[in-house]
């Protein structure tokens, strides 16, 4: 299944993490509707907007009577990046919401931050809508990385559904980037101690099991477009990679399974977003389960 990006929603506290995810995406996606949404406490808006928000233009955002402080300045910093929603509410929920309608494509976030105006701690927000969003989600951390056309990208692959949309994804977002696959066996994870390939080859565990999952993973990548294979802990092996400099995109899928078809990604997903000094991309199947 084709995936483009037509309509991105970009989560806004106003943190260096959220706008430079807004720039991220606007630059990665010059022709897609970009929509900012802003979410206060419940009971912050003076008058409740009808529902879903309604759109605040660049002329009338400044002239929406809204009373409180907070949410008169979130209003004219949203005038001031060219207008958007204001709803109130749980921030991850209000964005799973959103992701939930069909309406857009992408939703975009900064992590680990929190905003001055908004006080929302975007780390755990960040988590929730990785977790459960049905739509690809864009996280970065606003470290003052270059703003460019993505150029390379690293796709973990556990060989799931959710990685393969992944990798479809980058390919259809960026059709002429570099995108580098990676696998990572741990011996350490209970599938190495377990009956697996080496057992039906009749070799013996651990060195000859691993030699037998790298054979067989070596094997998967090629037939994907080729890539590399590690040995270590998913989430320390795709962080080393990244931190070379390499790259200016992650992309990986958010669940998956274990054993010979994978690794669990649901918590190296959440490792990634938290400590990658480049922007993550994270994609689960709908329906497909979350990690």
């Amino acid at each position: 299944m084709s995936v483009s990006i037509r309509r991105v929603l970009v989560m806004m506290d106003f943190s260096p993490a959220a706008r430079h995810a807004h720039r991220f995406v606007r630059r990665q996606f010059p022709e897609a509707q970009l929509d900012l949404l802003h979410v206060v406490p419940v009971g912050a808006l003076a008058e409740a907007p009808p529902r879903p928000p309604a759109y605040l233009g660049r002329r009338t955002v400044t002239q929406a009577a809204l009373e409180h402080e907070r949410v008169r300045k979130a209003a004219a910093h949203l005038g001031i990046l060219g207008g958007g929603l204001l709803a109130e509410g749980n921030p991850a929920e209000v964005a799973l919401t959103y992701a939930e309608s069909g309406t857009y494509d992408l939703l975009a976030l900064g992590t680990a931050a929190r905003g001055r105006l908004g006080r929302l701690m975007f780390g755990s927000v960040a988590g929730r809508v990785v977790r459960d969003s049905p739509v690809p989600v864009l996280t970065a951390r606003g470290n003052g990385l270059r703003l460019r056309r993505v150029r390379r990208v690293l796709v973990p692959t556990d060989f799931s559904p959710h990685a393969a949309r992944a990798l479809e994804l980058v390919r259809t977002a960026w059709p002429s980037a570099d995108v580098r696959l990676l696998h990572a066996v741990d011996i350490a994870s209970p599938e190495m101690l377990a009956p697996g390939p080496s057992a039906a080859a009749g070799l013996g565990p651990l060195g000859e099991s691993e030699r037998a999952w790298r054979e067989e993973a070596q094997g998967r990548l090629r037939e994907l477009g080729d890539g590399e294979v590690v040995t270590g802990p998913p989430t320390p092996c795709i962080l080393t990679v990244l931190e070379a400099g390499s790259f200016d995109l992650v992309a990986l899928g958010t669940a998956g399974r274990r054993g010979v078809e994978g690794l669990l990604f649901g918590s190296v997903a959440r490792g990634v977003v938290r400590e990658s000094p480049v922007p993550v991309l994270t994609v689960r199947v709908p329906g497909g389960g979350s990690g």
